[in-house]
């Protein structure tokens, strides 16, 4: 049995991701994609084992609000809060979406690290399961 993954962020031609948790960790993600070759460079300091994943999970069009690729963002890194988030998207047709923000709090959410990481591991394995499809020989 072989797995291949069939997600894909075609709509995306730049993106720039860049974090600070609340507890000071940096996250930093640039995605360039051209004619000839896909680029990522990536910084981590909060336990993303995968740059690729984090852009292949992330459901990006160019008719997204500004809230809901907060929250996506969020869920892929498996944060809840932030003191600092910078998120540039630029979208092969040339629309492009820039969000600032700072200090995302929830005070109802009580999430401990732990909690935070087995989401991340959680919603690694299940994206990978969800867009892939098996072939057989």
């Amino acid at each position: 049995m072989v797995f291949i993954v069939v997600h894909t962020v075609y709509e995306v031609k730049e993106l720039e991701i860049k974090l600070i948790d609340s507890d000071g960790k940096k996250f930093k993600l640039e995605y360039e994609l051209s004619r000839e070759e896909l680029e990522i460079k990536f910084k981590d300091e909060i336990g993303i084992m995968d740059p690729k994943t984090v852009v292949d999970q992330l459901t990006l069009t160019p008719d997204i609000t500004e809230e809901e690729l907060i929250d996506q963002v969020k869920w892929v890194l498996g944060i809840n809060t932030f003191s600092e988030l910078k998120i540039e998207v630029e979208f092969v047709n040339g629309k492009e979406l820039e969000v600032n923000k700072e200090a995302d709090k929830d005070k109802n959410d009580k999430d401990t690290d732990e909690d935070a990481m087995n989401k991340r591991l959680w919603h690694n394995n299940r994206s990978t399961i969800e867009n892939s499809r098996c072939v057989w020989n």
